[in-house]
């Protein structure tokens, strides 16, 4: 797939032209996709690529039909927001690459993860990949880049750990699976055990016909009376909280992150690549010598602070209000002072001490 290749003009690296065949290497199989396999990806649109870019293809099976869904790849040299730089977008350019190739065959690349690792656990303020620009060595570009393969490394990890746990919900609440893939590309000359950090891992997702619950207000898919938004919203609100339940906690929730279908209008979570998961929360947070300790506690706790349903209507509101003059009225929230409260009591039989 040579239109994946780094350009040779200096500008960003972009997806490939609409109609550009790819091939996906398929590491991991929930549909009739052959595990183990290469197969033929075609890009038809691209949805954004503001932290990862998520293309709208068609894939083609072993028996000759084809499948229509959503590639996301998690890919450091692409991304708005991933490479940005105290308010600045930092260009993924030939030079830089060539700086991370450079680091890569020196074997700095893993002595660097393993202290950025250490610096995640450890530091009151975990490392971002900027942080490394400006330590202005010799090496600040290159680490900024591992950094940020670091990063999305770990958001192609988190996701698919969060469709694992979240398989009782797929084709209702969240996307269906397809698989876990491989964007076969060119990979530069360096040793099998290096090869990993130029590989371009994504996921393929069911793709959800329909409209961004914060296009609600605009899009020509929504219900035309603006009666039936609430609901819609109401909806969403409710998934958040069922998510929350579920014990995963979204780092990112916001309408953008919401897909309407256009015939049910029934929200889809989407990207779960910053979520939280329950248990190893409570791993980190646990004190054995704590003995009053109570784990659902300190999880609602974190959960009403987060407040993800919260997060949702607040932006809707204010959103149907700026576009619509729409007071949005009668939203249910979690009432998590009494989930709390409710949690603190002791069940029936259950003595105290």
């Amino acid at each position: 797939m040579d239109d994946l290749e780094i350009p040779s003009n200096g500008r960003n690296a972009v997806p490939p032209p609409y109609g550009t065949p790819m091939q996906l290497h398929v590491l991991k199989s929930f549909c009739n996709l052959p595990a183990g396999r290469p197969v033929q990806a075609t890009m038809i649109t691209v949805y954004t690529i503001t932290m990862s870019p998520v293309m709208d293809v068609t894939v083609r099976t072993a028996s000759g039909s084809e499948i229509r869904a959503a590639l996301k790849v998690y890919d450091r040299r692409l991304g708005r927001d991933l490479r940005e730089c105290l308010g600045k977008h930092v260009a993924h350019t030939p030079e830089v690459e060539t700086a991370f190739q450079y680091f890569v065959k020196a074997k700095k690349m893993a002595p660097f993860l393993r202290e950025l690792a250490r610096r995640s656990k450890e530091d009151f303020t975990p490392p971002e990949p900027w942080h490394f620009l400006d330590d202005a060595g010799p090496d600040c570009q290159a680490e900024f880049e591992a950094a940020l393969w670091a990063k999305c490394d770990g958001y192609f990890k988190t996701e698919t750990e969060a469709y694992d746990r979240l398989c009782h919900l797929q084709g209702e609440y969240i996307p269906r699976m397809l698989a876990h893939v491989r964007v076969i590309v060119p990979v530069p000359n360096v040793p099998a055990d290096l090869g990993k950090y130029f590989e371009l891992k994504g996921v393929l997702l069911e793709r959800i016909s329909g409209y961004n619950l914060g296009d609600l207000p605009i899009s020509p898919l929504a219900p035309s009376d603006p009666k039936k938004w609430p609901s819609i919203i109401q909806s969403s609100v409710n998934l958040a909280h069922k998510l929350d339940a579920s014990g995963v906690l979204m780092g990112d929730c916001a309408p953008r992150n919401v897909i309407v279908d256009k015939r049910t209008h029934m929200p889809f979570f989407i990207d779960f690549a910053q979520a939280e998961f329950k248990e190893i929360l409570l791993q980190a947070w646990h004190d054995p010598k704590d003995k009053g300790w109570n784990p659902e506690y300190e999880y609602w706790k974190t959960v009403a602070t987060r407040n993800n349903p919260g997060a949702i209507g607040t932006e809707m509101k204010g959103k149907l209000k700026k576009i619509k003059n729409m007071e949005l009225k009668g939203i249910v929230y979690p009432n998590y002072e009494s989930i709390l409260k409710e949690i603190q009591q002791p069940k029936k039989g259950q003595k105290l001490g």
